[in-house]
């Protein structure tokens, strides 16, 4: 692993004075590092395990919303605003994302509860041919880009900041040393930059990132919404980026249009984000915007029309780490926490009769955990 950044100089945290955020938001506690004010305007609880799932109320309905960094856009399942009796308005467009397309509506939601404030009068687009019993829909980045966000995901916290007067590393104020990776914008499929068309629904304030990949340049979406990190077939295909690939027992990953998405896992040597290097990355592979081709005029070829980056990192890298994600800078600090960060094991062989004991001189298994000095993250 590469060593992480360090500071030469920190200055302890102190607390701040409360103010108010443009009638949207109230203050909590605010944090500073010197010059630096970090205000804190929310703490989001999540769930204690999976995807950032956290707890909010729709027009006075308790529910659920998963807090997705790789959604451009607020939404709701259809299902889900069918039972809390919200009224669809059908509207001309397409959502993009893994698996396919999908039509769109728009929901008015009168009062959106969450974190112990009300956000007044907000529409969310209506999708989702499956939706989620687990929750309503997603909190995309059409909110979450209005602030800097922090992911503790080992504490079951995500908190929203409003930074003033903060430089470069002052926001990471839990931590000495840290990796950062600067923001980028995302990308057509013919390599120009994505802009605000009705039909891709493109917000600029995802969180892509360029990573190394066996040495490979790739741009990577981190992206909270996916539970496994995923790399894109075709990247793999037309870089031809050597890698080992496993069986495993789940097969199918699925987007907002609801088609399964055949997948595998591969090992890959080595995958670098920022200053952090994971040795034997067990990530799948899966054709993230295959469902997205289609021929454009003129042309007899099917091209995806919707491709932001050539990975997913998903939520599993966000429960290993201490993510900060400075939208004013354009950056993205984060720290490892510990265990693993990647969770995708191979398929194990069925287990011998018990009168079957292994020779004293087996190797050990290639898929059995091994031992890391500390603060040096582990697949």
């Amino acid at each position: 692993m590469r060593h992480p950044i360090s500071r030469a100089v920190t200055s302890p945290l102190r607390p701040a004075l409360t103010a108010a955020i443009a009638a949207l938001l109230p203050l909590f506690a605010p944090i500073a590092t010197a010059a630096c004010k970090l205000k804190q305007l929310a703490e989001l609880t999540t769930s204690s395990h999976g995807q950032p799932l956290v707890p909010i109320s729709i027009d006075g309905h308790a529910a659920t919303i998963l807090v997705d960094t790789g959604a451009g856009k607020s939404m709701i399942w259809r299902k889900a605003a069918e039972a809390l009796n919200l009224s669809i308005t059908p509207v001309n467009g397409e959502v993009y994302g893994v698996g396919g397309t999908d039509t769109m509506g728009i929901v008015h939601v009168h009062d959106l509860g969450l974190a112990g404030f009300v956000v007044h009068n907000l529409n969310m687009l209506a999708t989702g041919r499956l939706g989620s019993e687990q929750m309503v829909g997603l909190l995309g980045e059409d909110f979450l880009a209005k602030f800097d966000i922090e992911f503790d995901l080992s504490k079951n916290a995500i908190r929203l900041f409003q930074p003033e007067d903060c430089k470069g590393d002052q926001v990471v104020y839990w931590a000495n040393a840290y990796s950062v990776l600067d923001l980028v914008r995302p990308a057509q499929p013919d390599g120009g930059a994505m802009g605000m068309g009705t039909r891709q629904m493109i917000d600029p304030g995802w969180v892509i990132a360029h990573v190394s990949l066996n040495g490979e340049d790739a741009l990577a979406m981190f992206d909270t919404g996916a539970g496994v990190s995923t790399v894109s077939s075709s990247l793999v295909r037309n870089r031809r980026i050597q890698s080992q690939t496993e069986p495993i027992e789940e097969g199918t990953e699925r987007g907002i249009a609801g088609k399964a998405v055949p997948t595998e896992v591969a090992s890959f040597a080595v995958l670098s984000v920022g200053q952090e290097s994971l040795q034997n990355a067990r990530l799948r592979i899966a054709d993230l915007w295959g469902g997205t081709k289609a021929v454009g005029t003129g042309s007899m070829i099917a091209r995806a029309q919707w491709a932001p980056a050539d990975m997913l990192i998903g939520a599993d890298f966000f429960r290993a780490h201490r993510v900060y994600i400075a939208r004013g800078q354009r950056k993205m600090y984060f720290t490892y926490q510990g265990g693993p960060v990647f969770l995708l094991s191979p398929r194990r062989p069925p287990p011998a009769p018990a009168t079957a004991a292994p020779p004293a001189s087996s190797p050990a298994s290639a898929s059995a955990p091994v031992a890391a000095p500390p603060e040096t993250p582990k697949n």
